[in-house]
């Protein structure tokens, strides 16, 4: 061709992004006989577009699949089908992929208001009731009823075009199976839906669906996954559009599905929007879906099969097993997730792992005693997940046949994983049973193969990753790679997380003698975060909560459930309030309160043996009754509420219990409570700082200090306040003529001389945000005002 043009990738120049389609021209030389081109990004294209007449012009849709530099290959084709002896490489550079252009965290615990994290706000709102919140593969998720009134009927007119390169993602679970065909999202036309992510009925499938055109009784071009969908099972989803070749894709769980769809009757209907939950057809909603969906997003443009990857595979932590208590039988787990084990009388504290620099680790004796056992699962072993754990293994260990076993997941028959030592070859070992069986089919990586070889008696940092999307095992010796397997788990085996042994045809195997440190699992697959136990290892997990007895609340399809705790919850926990700070190590007349649980509800007691239910772990020292007379005191009441098919218990300032049963004082706290800041990631990138709950969309940063629960003479109120979308606090109690929402506590109008305190400031960002700081130089930003002082420590 004489010329090749393009007004999205500009040539030997920057444009576009990773997955967007951008239009090339294509210029026959004058007086030619060319009737049409062939072109593509690599040096044997496939793709022809006709010339508009011969000798002419034709544009056609280009799609680089990755950022970074590529080049064009174009050949005019002659009337009889010839390739020109020469061709026309055009050069250019297809910018870094573009972030969605809507995203829906779905996130909340009793809102009605369905937030887009993206500046472009498509917002929309849920019918509580048929729509509700329930704890979600990352935080909480949508759950919808399947009825006509269980949706998401986002706002602000059309997301993406359809006539042109765009993805979808989300997790879903659907409920039950049917014959219909539930949508999880879609895009409205004027009588049907542009596209939707569905579950087909009618071949029990995945299905990704374009609509051949926006008319009544239309049919459409669809997708479909390999295998069955799972049903209650969280499975990830991502459907792509290439209008370059029309080709429809479909990931689940990471995993680019083997049949592509077609779709060429390009069409665009301007002001649809998107519907969560439900789609069109025939001018008329259907399709309402029936489970729960979590963290949707759409893109204008094709997302690449490593974006997929990372969607998938994105670390949520789900144990973290410091052993570091040196006594009892109980080891804390400190994610949040209220997983803490138990310790055979086989099993004691020792010395920690060195690498650590402090604590305890647990002892082993090879015995069927000796084992830790947690009692619940904590992965899926179907989908990706990692381990990680500090081991050493006695000299005792080392020699003999079969494999020692450090870390594992029960099934009924078999262990779901392992991570351990192999005799025979001498060398540490990870590996996952495709299945649940007597005698499982293995996926396995040993280190000897790579000349890795253990050794006794020193500490040695083993992780094991098993990444679903690529099908890949992996096992980490001390930081490094020691090991590759290829092959996929196909159900997931179930059962409890055990310390020091393993299982095989429903016996107990594989004993370790030894010791273990410093335990992790996490689902999701990212190496570095399991790396980072490695380089910079951790005993615990600060939070802006640390230091005062915190409420927290999830609410879960009908029932709720209060939980207290000394720090951060699991994510699916909303924050509700303090209770405010525990009493001082050294102080007299205290005593220890302990997180217990009875079935599935959490409560607080003061007995070691939590009344004889399952011991969680410490929660903080109250002050006893009568408390000192020289401290502001805040008391703690234990309170519960019976519901048809579950009690609640849960911890209250009030002695009312706030209208229900009042179980007894449990003792005082200190009245001081945390002012924790917050930001949002969803725009506008609001900051704020409460006491007590905020929005879902708010993401704790750090506290700030503490402001007092009871006024005072030296002390002023603290308002939270809100101007438009910017949310400020005030020592005003009109807010400075805006919104007032609540008092948050008391700040000290001076640095009061008894306890350690810094200044608290207000702070603008140069976007506008108002923020709290007690940085003397805002940040960087710039100074407002002074607020008062609150106190660091009691």
């Amino acid at each position: 061709p004489a010329a090749v043009r393009s007004g999205t990738y500009p040539e030997n120049n920057i444009g576009g992004a990773a997955g967007y389609a951008g239009g090339f021209t294509f210029s026959a030389p004058v007086g030619s006989d060319v009737a049409g081109f062939r072109f593509g990004l690599n040096d044997q294209p496939t793709q022809f577009v006709p010339a508009n007449q011969v000798g002419g012009t034709a544009s056609a849709l280009v799609t680089p699949l990755e950022n970074g530099p590529q080049t064009l290959y174009v050949y005019s084709v002659d009337r009889a089908n010839n390739l020109s002896g020469t061709r026309y490489e055009y050069h250019f550079v297809a910018g870094r992929g573009t972030p969605p252009k809507a995203h829906w965290a779905l996130d909340g615990l009793d809102e009605t208001q369905v937030t887009d994290m993206r500046p472009q706000r498509h917002d929309g709102t849920i019918t509580y009731g048929p729509a509700r919140w329930v704890t979600g593969r990352q935080g909480d998720a949508l759950h919808l009823e399947g009825g006509s009134a269980a949706y998401v009927n986002t706002g602000g007119g059309q997301v993406v075009r359809t006539d042109t390169s765009f993805s979808v993602a989300a997790w879903v679970r659907i409920d039950q199976d049917n014959t219909a065909k539930p949508v999880v999202i879609s895009q409205d036309g004027s009588q049907a839906s542009a596209f939707t992510l569905q579950y087909a009925g009618d071949v029990k499938k995945w299905a990704f669906t374009m609509a051949q055109s926006d008319a009544a009784n239309v049919l459409f071009d669809r997708v479909l996954s390999d295998a069955a969908a799972k049903i209650g099972v969280w499975t990830h989803l991502v459907a792509t559009y290439d209008p370059s070749d029309g080709q429809m894709r479909l990931y689940v769980n990471g995993v680019l599905q083997a049949g592509v769809g077609k779709h060429v009757n390009r069409w665009n209907y301007a002001t649809g929007t998107v519907q969560i939950g439900r789609s069109k057809y025939n001018g008329a909603y259907t399709g309402y879906w029936k489970g729960s969906i979590d963290d949707a997003q759409l893109y204008d443009r094709i997302i690449t099969a490593l974006e997929v990857h990372d969607l998938v595979s994105a670390p949520t932590e789900e144990q973290f097993l410091p052993l570091d208590e040196g006594a009892g039988t109980t080891a804390v787990d400190i994610s949040g997730n209220l997983r803490s084990v138990q310790l055979g009388t086989g099993a004691s504290w020792t010395s920690g792992a060195d690498v650590i620099g402090r604590g305890t680790a647990v002892g082993l004796n090879g015995t069927s005693n000796g084992v830790v056992t947690a009692g619940r699962p904590v992965v899926r072993t179907d989908q990706s997940f990692m381990v990680s754990a500090q081991v050493k293994l006695d000299a005792a260990a080392a020699t003999g046949t079969g494999t020692v076993t450090a870390l594992s997941q029960d099934g009924p028959l078999s262990s779901g994983f392992t991570l351990g030592y192999n005799r025979a070859t001498k060398g540490w070992t990870f590996g996952l049973s495709a299945a649940d069986a007597a005698s499982p089919t293995r996926i396995s990586v040993d280190s000897s193969a790579v000349g890795r070889l253990a050794t006794p008696g020193v500490w040695t940092h083993l992780i094991g990753v098993y990444d679903a999307a690529d099908g890949e095992v992996t096992l980490y010796v001390d930081g490094e790679p020691a090991g590759i397997a290829n092959g996929r788990s196909t159900a997931d085996v179930a059962g409890g997380m055990v310390l020091g042994r393993a299982k095989l045809n429903g016996q107990a195997v594989g004993f370790w003698i030894g010791a273990i440190d410093d335990v992790h699992l996490w689902s999701g697959a990212d190496p570095n975060e399991a790396l980072s136990t490695w380089y910079l290892p951790v005993t615990r997990r600060p939070s802006a909560y640390d230091g005062q007895l915190n409420r927290f609340l999830t609410i879960d399809q009908t029932s709720s459930d209060h939980i207290s705790v000394p720090g951060r919850a699991a994510a699916a926990y909303h924050f509700e309030a303090s209770l405010g700070a525990f009493a001082p190590a050294d102080e007299p007349n205290t005593r220890m309160m302990y997180r217990c649980r009875l079935g599935v509800d959490e409560f607080t007691s003061p007995s070691a043996d939590c009344e004889g239910q399952e011991v969680l772990g410490p929660l903080g020292l109250l002050y006893n009754d009568p408390p000192p007379a020289d401290q502001q005191v805040f008391p703690v009441y234990r309170c519960k509420v019976a519901y048809t098919t579950y009690t609640d218990h849960f911890d209250s300032g009030d002695p009312n219990c706030e209208g229900k049963t009042n179980e007894g004082l449990l003792g005082y706290t200190l009245a001081y409570r945390n002012l924790v800041r917050y930001n949002s990631p969803a725009h506008p990138y609001d900051h704020t700082s409460s006491t007590t709950r905020v929005g879902p969309d708010y993401r704790p940063e750090f506290s700030l200090g503490r402001l007092a629960m009871q006024g005072g003479t030296d002390r002023t109120a603290l308002w939270a306040c809100l101007a438009g979308e910017d949310s400020f606090v005030s020592t005003d109690a009109a807010c400075e003529g805006q919104t007032a929402v609540r008092r948050l506590g008391f700040v000290w109008t001076a640095p009061p001389p008894d306890l350690s305190s810094r200044e608290l400031l207000r702070c603008r960002a140069s976007w506008g945000d108002l923020f709290d700081s007690t940085n003397p130089g805002c940040e960087g930003q710039t100074f407002v005002k002074s607020l008062g002082y609150v106190v660091t420590g009691l």
